[in-house]
């Protein structure tokens, strides 16, 4: 009697992702990377948590990122996070430093820092920059004035609402080679000392 592979319940495709952001910049940009990017996806499933926005601690965050490569058999996890968060106290420092350490043993969760915010690989696909921004708000305004200098109308006018935000991936796709080449340079993707923009890792696992 031929015996049947089955899939044990609630085990993912071999090229299904999950995605956890900490805020809805990266949440609604990843969104809009699924739909502009559908067709070169194709099968690959790409689940971002949480649904909605939450401040919970990356402790709590961590653990339920364990328990979900545990029980939902994800190909790989990515971990998108924000410098400026993770660089406000000694004690947050340290414990990010700790669940890293701890982390670092599976081969399929990759922790990504953008220092000090998406907004610098945002940044990225309009200049090349080593600058090291500390606040979030510096990189938005040089986000406006590098938009405007290039005649990005839209990025002249950044802001997280989220009308501005819907259009941030389809209007900074036609740079996006650069940005990716920009960010790997940096040879960095989960600092909180040096810039860093390791989000492109993502991008480059899904072949863009």
């Amino acid at each position: 009697m031929n015996k049947i592979s089955r899939k044990s319940k609630g085990e993912k495709p071999k090229d299904a992702y999950l995605v956890v952001v900490e805020g809805q910049t990266e949440r609604i940009y990843i969104e809009k990377l699924k739909e502009q990017e559908r067709s070169l996806l194709k099968g690959s499933a790409i689940t971002i948590e949480p649904k909605i926005e939450s401040k919970g601690s990356i402790q709590r965050r961590k653990e339920q990122i364990l328990k979900d490569r545990k029980e939902k058999h994800y190909a790989k996890i990515y971990w998108i996070l924000d410098g400026d968060e993770l660089s406000r106290s000694d004690k947050v420092k340290g414990q990010f430093k700790r669940i890293l350490n701890e982390l670092n043993r599976y081969k399929d969760i990759i922790v990504l820092v953008n220092m000090p915010c998406i907004e610098y690989w945002f940044l990225l696909h309009l200049k090349s920059t080593t600058a090291l921004y500390n606040q979030c708000k510096q990189v938005e305004e040089e986000l406006k004035r590098t938009g405007k200098k290039r005649e990005q109308k839209f990025l002249s006018n950044y802001d997280k609402k989220q009308r501005i935000l819907e259009k941030v991936y389809e209007e900074l796709k036609p740079f996006q080679k650069d940005a990716i080449e920009r960010a790997e340079a940096l040879k960095c993707t989960k600092s909180i000392e040096h810039p860093c923009a390791g989000i492109y890792l993502f991008l480059k696992e899904l072949g863009l």
